[in-house]
């Protein structure tokens, strides 16, 4: 039988976009992860090589890197980032 489902909590966070200059910023979000799974990582000119335990995956200029609450680092187009979350102040 075929099920709908809703998440059911708010899933809160942390993200930062690259934007292909910000190689600084990048470094200090990955410093954020205290699991080395997720600080597997490489700069190759306009990407970013993540390879956590499942296989790399690629951040291109414009995607948002993403750090779940388990430590977690992988990269979202930002179409989808934009539809999915939206900024908490403060």
């Amino acid at each position: 039988m075929i099920k709908t489902y809703v998440r059911k909590q708010p899933l809160k966070i942390q993200a930062v976009q690259w934007t292909g200059d910000n190689i600084e910023e990048i470094q200090d979000f990955f410093g954020l992860s205290d699991k080395p799974n997720a600080t597997d990582w490489a700069w190759s000119g306009n990407e970013i090589v993540i390879g956590p335990r499942k296989g790399d995956m690629i951040a291109s200029i414009g995607d948002f890197l993403i750090l779940t609450d388990h430590g977690e680092i992988f990269p979202c187009k930002s179409d989808i980032f934009e539809a999915m979350y939206e900024e908490v102040e403060g």
